[in-house]
């Protein structure tokens, strides 16, 4: 494979002109991006982020591979009434610098997300149901809600805890640069010429690396991503569908695990008067597309077709919910039932890149919709552009916009319930009895009841044609033949559990 002159050179610059390091003892792994706010890690959640920050830090929770949360920093949790939870933190925790980690070093986490400071950031918006923290002798921490949650422990996996006096003394400023965790590694610097994080093991650690070194480098462009892994430059990293067969070739690894998320076509009916109220309009758009044809031809049969909210890893999916069937004969009968029989208008607006073969699955999805009169046009949409429209509502010329039913990082389907529903500030979407719906599954604290409820209420938006629902998505890691152990948890690296080949 061919590629562009400048991609060849910053291959082999990786971003910058130092030359790999060729240590046998270190671990580089190529990510999108590294964290705009470095090492403050509550100014993002999830995505590219998380893999630098899941090496530095822990949370009282954390996912496992199957998605079901389990004990980190806290060695159990409980509540009896969904509003008062009391985390046991394990004795003898201490962090990066040494410092202990108690139930009062956790607690200081929370007093400051809870301040005004705190709640400007996105994990202090997570966490605005806070309104006790309680320290019990060492290690019993109790946080008290204002309202019930039963997926609170889910929250708290994507709420690290720093170091409270390092916290302090820098302010978040200063602390980005050098933070101070529990987690597997510490940072030795921020190279930021080479847009690289470069770390040690941590000493400390709870979860203990097996590699003593680790090197997170910053390769914007998935091409470069490719062939970085083929040239030894890194050992791991996200790498693109199109290409598992040329690096399977080279005698790369390929893991593909679930994204815990579906694709989806969001369908704007606020604020308007558009053929998308129609129920049957939704339909025929669902009906309009061959998500099979694109699940085989886009994902290499990886990412499977859906027709719900929920991804089959996440609680909530009903196995019995079959995507719309590719029929456009039946679409093109449902148009001209809802009085639309030559078809209308429709512009997508979307950001692409962000996950795997996005970009031809939008633009798949246009060319179906046209077939059935459907005049869709997709047009690529900066991230910061889709930001602001989706918090201010402001979708002028705007018909519809890509937005995956994300369920990550909690592996939950409140989130994106209620992102496509009369809950979100600014709704594009608006059901009265389903937000009531998706209200009653918030509070319901006895696990199997909730199951229950989200699965009836991925068959009531599924009925509802809430979205033109697509695939499931799938993250696409590549690895050398010198990574041993690799798995993958809330979809980044578990880094402490990998081994390097000589």
């Amino acid at each position: 494979m061919k590629l562009p002159l400048i991609i060849l050179i910053l291959v082999m610059g990786l971003g910058s002109c130092s030359a790999p390091d060729e240590r046998s003892d270190v671990l580089r792994v190529g990510v999108p991006a590294l964290p705009n706010s470095w090492g403050d890690p509550y100014r993002a959640e999830g995505g590219p982020p998380a893999h630098t920050w899941s090496a530095l830090f822990d949370g009282l929770t954390r996912l496992d591979e199957a998605g079901v949360v389990q004990p980190a920093l806290a060695e159990r949790f409980s509540t009896t009434d969904g509003l008062t939870w009391i985390f046991d933190i394990r004795p003898g925790l201490r962090f990066s610098n040494g410092a202990k980690m108690d139930a009062e070093a956790a607690a200081a986490t929370f007093r400051w997300l809870s301040s005004p400071a705190g709640r400007t950031t996105l994990i202090g918006s997570r966490m605005r149901d806070v309104v006790g923290i309680e320290v019990r002798g060492q290690n019993t921490l109790i946080l008290t809600l204002n309202r019930p949650d039963p997926i609170f422990p889910r929250r708290l996996t994507a709420t690290p805890i720093v170091e409270p006096e390092a916290w302090r003394t820098l302010g978040p400023v200063g602390f980005s640069k050098a933070p101070v965790g529990t987690g597997p590694y510490r940072l030795v610097r921020f190279d930021e010429r080479g847009r690289r994080a470069i770390m040690e093991a941590n000493p400390y650690a709870l979860r203990t690396p097996r590699t003593p070194r680790l090197e997170i480098i910053e390769l914007l462009d998935e091409a470069v991503r490719n062939q970085a892994l083929i040239s030894g430059h890194i050992d791991l990293g996200r790498v693109g569908l199109d290409e598992m067969e040329l690096l399977e070739a080279r005698g790369l690894t390929i893991v593909t695990p679930p994204s815990m998320q579906v694709l989806a076509i969001a369908l704007i009916t606020e604020g308007r008067d558009t053929p998308l109220d129609d129920v049957r309009v939704r339909r025929a758009l669902n009906h309009a597309v061959d998500k099979d044809a694109i699940s085989r031809t886009l994902m290499a049969a990886r990412g499977m077709p859906s027709g719900q909210p929920a991804s089959r890893v996440t609680v909530g999916h009903d196995p019995t919910i079959a995507a719309y069937a590719y029929d456009p004969d039946l679409a093109r009968a449902l148009l001209r039932e809802a009085g639309y029989p030559q078809g209308f208008p429709m512009v997508i607006e979307g950001v692409i890149g962000a996950l795997p073969a996005d970009s031809a699955i939008y633009q798949a999805v246009a060319w179906y919709l046209n077939q059935v009169g459907v005049r869709a046009v997709f047009r690529p949409s900066p991230y910061a552009t889709m930001v602001r429209r989706n918090q201010t509502g402001d979708w002028e010329g705007v018909d519809a916009f890509a937005s995956p039913w994300t369920a990550a990082p909690y592996n939950d389907l409140r989130k994106p319930l209620e992102a496509y529903s009369c809950i979100k500030p600014q709704p594009f979407f608006c059901d009265q009895a389903l937000a009531a719906s998706v209200r009653a599954s918030n509070v319901q604290m006895d696990p199997e009841t909730r199951r229950r409820s989200l699965i009836s209420l991925s068959r009531a938006y599924h009925e509802a044609a809430v979205s033109l629902f697509l695939v499931e998505q799938i993250d696409v890691f590549g690895s050398s033949p010198r990574v041993r152990n690799l798995r993958i948890a809330n979809r980044v690296p578990v880094y402490e559990e990998i081994e390097l080949l000589p």
